[in-house]
């Protein structure tokens, strides 16, 4: 008869499986959970009693046991399910439940259902513990170990690495599953404590942007704090290996509290360093008892399987997975692709030898891939390490920075990874690092370097101000956004012949501020590569478009000779530079490298390289630098050819008045004719000829006059706005009034004879009206201010060289659509000049434009193959003795169509 509890009597069960399995060879090579039973204070557990290990090393495992008395039913679902659970979070597809009277093995398929595989039932007349001998259990133990081994050699039942078991995201969710009580914890502190407030909402502040605006600060920040500990508790028990002090980790018992257990992280940092990863950070200390009590059971698991025993080569991928999932969890967007932050380190890194810098370095990816590229380039692993420094403005990123270029060989090594806001940053600045012998704070200064690498922050300037105010105290004139200030910043630490490397948005290569921003920065540096991605977005996951930056600080004043590459990437940087395995591939990375510093032809690459004379000419053409990713240089000798649209229509962006309901009357309205005119409020279905789709109502006569002239329903009209208010509780009459205008006045001067879309997307043409149109704001107009023909000009427009320059004006917005504004079509926009051709050239254009005006637009990859446009372009472009240009405007105008809409690849 057993008289002893379930705990007790699973440990006897572990203690018989392991004497049995070293007298007999089996697949299975040792039991666990002994140790962490005995601290088990009830049921409701993480792990499974008993985990069945294929080596005495613990680093691979087979499955686990639920195991009961026999007065639990042996199908009883919670039971099951939670079996089912413990084998998910252990990554296995099986599991074995067992109350000493009936066994039962179940696997598990790809869809998480389940099947029973097995049933020992050899006790199953045995209802109660007082009737169970345990040598009838210990008999029908070694069946079904026996049994076990069978499934486990035929392939059967699949192991799992306990790496997988460490990293793997099932743990995080389960664990998130519980923390809504520290939510509550947070908002109460966030209440009572104005500290922890203002912490919370600089860091908020500053990267909310980099998630969901409906996202919850309290949440987020609860599962940052989550993924915080457990890495403090994972790295505690690797680092345990290579320091004693490390094994304080076992002092972290069922009854510590969480102050007292970050208590222990701090006495471990002490006296190992690691500052960085096991600090206090914001919100930890409130954690709920809940998350708490799981933890503490993650680490007793991690104990029993004594981490320290692991080979350095497991260890080392632990923390490369630990590393991957906390980046994902943890930052949103915009963390660094690992085959992007490759390429720009190995861009840059022109002397591997040399000191590399990342200022706002987040959660370390190219930090690291800057020290791996050294360690690959044979350089030792000590002095990799010594010459890569990183930092960032908040503290919980530096923690998987700190984790990301931590290796077991390199522990005892200092790793200069600090907290510093990069606009903070001055060579006269002390910095704090701690000893990595015994964890004392360092203070020092930062070096000259030979490379700076970084994501830059993508900060819009409409937020600057709120984000980082600092910012526009340098060089620029705050119209700018933030990554346009950092390269001013860094020069003066770069080494002379330091190279900078930095990933930003493309906004600055079709910007106004952009042009400032080139200027500024050919005085610190030569620019040498300028790349972006030509099949889809580097950042998947967010709506920026980014382009890599390469410069050299500038040694000469003269800028004679120099040359820019602009380089667009034909494949996703992915599919070129990573393995099966996801590891580099340094031979093609090398390869690629090499073919960009020396313009050499790659197939996977659009090269082409302009002088900064060139770069020039062209841009005063009217043309953005976003074009030059295509070949351009054939504009320069068209430039005789062309006019400034300005100097043949007014262009305007369309009115934007305000208060649809009164401005666009529903039709049925019995307004006076003279009041209404036609709009046109989007070209999104409209073609080469359109017509206003809604009624503007657009009246410039006093309410007197209107009386006057007995115009009644127009001031029925008036007067049905007249005491509305808007949603901030002020009357239409203040909110509408403009100078000079009466407040339901909407200017006549709107009315446009052609328009283009603001943001256009797959078909580009310029569209004629029947009549006089107002437009939305959501398009530009044009209104003649000559006498020439407006169907002559709309098909002039619309030659491919008029779509061209609209598709080299702007620059790809996140979803694929061209940026565009009216001033950038005003001040840029060239088109050919009427006065060069003859009255007979212009007809024979108008009859050739007349077919195109009878059917709808294309978009443009078939619109420029349709027959009658083609005949249309070329007879053009030969009227104007430029027919020899086709081929190369059609190439550089499909170039960067396929650019901008590649980002949604």
């Amino acid at each position: 008869m057993i008289t002893e509890n379930e705990r007790s009597i699973a440990i006897d069960i572990i203690t018989d499986i392991n004497l049995y399995i070293n007298e007999y060879p089996l697949m299975i090579k040792h039991a666990g959970g002994e140790s962490s039973l005995k601290n088990k204070k009830d049921n409701n557990t993480l792990f499974p009693d008993t985990i069945i290990y294929a080596d005495k090393s613990k680093t691979e495992i087979l499955h686990g046991w639920e195991l009961k008395l026999p007065e639990t039913d042996i199908n009883n679902q919670y039971l099951i399910e939670n079996a089912q659970k413990k084998a998910n979070l252990l990554g296995v597809n099986s599991f074995l439940v067992w109350n000493l009277s009936i066994a039962k093995l179940y696997r598990i398929d790809s869809y998480n259902n389940i099947e029973c595989i097995k049933t020992w039932d050899n006790l199953s007349h045995i209802r109660t513990k007082q009737e169970l001998d345990y040598t009838d259990v210990k008999k029908m133990l070694i069946e079904i170990l026996n049994d076990l081994n069978n499934f486990f050699v035929n392939g059967e039942i699949l192991k799992g690495k306990t790496i997988e078991t460490l990293s793997n995201e099932f743990f995080l969710d389960l664990i998130f599953q519980n923390s809504k009580e520290t939510v509550s914890n947070f908002e109460m502190q966030y209440t009572t404590d104005f500290n922890f407030k203002d912490e919370i909402n600089l860091w908020w502040n500053s990267e909310s942007s980099s998630f969901d605006k409906k996202t919850n600060k309290f949440q987020e920040l609860s599962k940052i704090v989550i993924l915080s500990l457990i890495n403090k508790i994972l790295f505690a028990n690797i680092l345990s290996k290579y320091k004693k002090e490390a094994k304080k980790i076992k002092e972290l018992s069922t009854t510590t509290s969480p102050y007292e257990g970050l208590q222990i992280f701090n006495e471990i940092s002490k006296k190992c360093d690691f500052y960085n990863i096991f600090e206090e950070k914001m919100g930890e200390q409130y954690v709920d008892l809940n998350s708490w009590n799981i933890l503490k059971e993650f680490n007793d698991f991690l104990l029993e399987l004594n981490i320290k025993g692991f080979d350095d080569k497991v260890l080392h991928e632990l923390l490369y997975k630990v590393v991957t999932r906390s980046k994902r969890k943890m930052m949103g967007q915009f963390s660094t692709p690992k085959e992007l932050a490759y390429l720009l380190s190995n861009l840059t890194l022109t002397n591997f030898k040399g000191t590399t810098f990342d200022p706002c370095c987040g959660t370390g990816t190219i930090a690291k891939s800057a020290y791996s590229l050294k360690i690959h380039n044979h350089v030792k692993e000590i002095d990799a390490i010594d010459a890569v420094w990183a930092s960032d403005k908040f503290r919980y990123p530096l923690q998987i920075a700190m984790l990301a270029l931590t290796t077991p060989t390199n522990v005892g090594k200092q790793i200069k990874v600090f907290k510093k806001d990069v606009f903070e940053l001055d060579d006269k600045l002390e910095i704090s690092l701690h000893d990595s012998k015994d964890g004392h704070e360092i203070k020092t200064s930062l070096p000259k370097f030979n490379s700076i690498i970084s994501n830059l922050p993508f900060v819009q300037q409409e937020s600057l101000e709120k984000f980082n105010p600092k910012a526009i105290n340098c060089n620029l004139n705050g119209k700018s956004d933030l990554y346009a200030y950092i390269p001013f910043k860094l020069s003066g630490f770069l080494e002379e012949n330091g190279h900078l490397g930095v990933i930003i948005s493309n906004s600055w290569l079709g910007t106004e501020w952009g042009g400032v921003f080139f200027e500024e920065l050919l005085k610190f540096y030569e620019i040498k590569h300028i790349l972006t991605s030509g099949n889809g977005r580097w950042f998947s996951n967010a709506d920026v478009v980014t382009n890599i930056l390469i410069c050299k600080k500038r040694k000469s004043v003269s800028r004679k000779d120099e040359k820019i590459s602009f380089i667009v990437f034909k494949e996703k940087l992915k599919d070129l530079f990573l393995n099966e395995d996801s590891s580099i591939n340094y031979d093609k990375l090398d390869i690629i490298t090499a073919s960009i510093r020396s313009q050499t032809h790659s197939v996977d690459l659009i090269q082409n390289l302009y002088t900064l004379e060139e770069i020039n000419k062209i841009t005063d053409m009217g043309l953005s630098k976003s074009s030059l990713f295509a070949d351009c240089s054939w504009i320069l000798k068209l430039n005789s050819k062309l006019i400034s649209a300005n100097s043949l229509f007014h262009i305007n962006r369309g009115e934007r008045r305000g208060w649809n309901e009164l401005f666009y009357p529903k039709k049925g309205h019995s307004i006076e004719k003279q009041y209404i005119s036609p709009c046109l409020k989007n070209l999104k279905k409209s073609e080469y000829i359109s017509g206003g789709s809604v009624d503007a109502f657009c009246c410039n006569v006093g309410k007197k006059d209107l009386q006057k002239l007995g115009h009644t329903e127009a001031i029925k009209w008036i007067k049905k706005f007249e005491s509305i208010k808007n949603g901030k509780g002020n009357n239409l009459p203040i909110v509408l009034s403009k100078p000079n205008m009466l407040w339901y006045e909407m200017s006549s001067d709107k009315k446009c004879d052609i328009g283009i879309t603001m943001n256009p997307d797959e078909r580009i043409f310029f569209s004629r009206f029947k009549e006089k149109t107002f437009v939305d704001q959501r398009i530009i107009g044009f209104t003649l201010k000559t006498d020439e023909d407006p169907v002559l000009l709309t098909a002039l427009l619309n030659s491919i060289l008029g779509l061209f320059y609209v598709e080299a004006l702007g620059f790809g917005k996140g979803l694929g659509a061209l940026d565009l504004s009216s001033q950038k079509i005003k001040i840029g926009f060239k088109m050919l000049n009427p006065k060069l051709i003859s009255e007979s050239s212009k007809n024979n254009i108008k009859t050739l434009y007349s077919k195109l005006e009878q059917r709808k637009v294309l978009p443009l990859e078939n619109e420029l193959e349709a027959i009658d446009r083609v005949a249309l372009d070329k007879f053009i472009l030969n009227e104007y003795g430029i027919l020899p240009f086709y081929d190369k405007i059609k190439a550089s105008l499909l170039d960067l169509y396929k650019i901008r809409k590649a980002i949604n690849k």
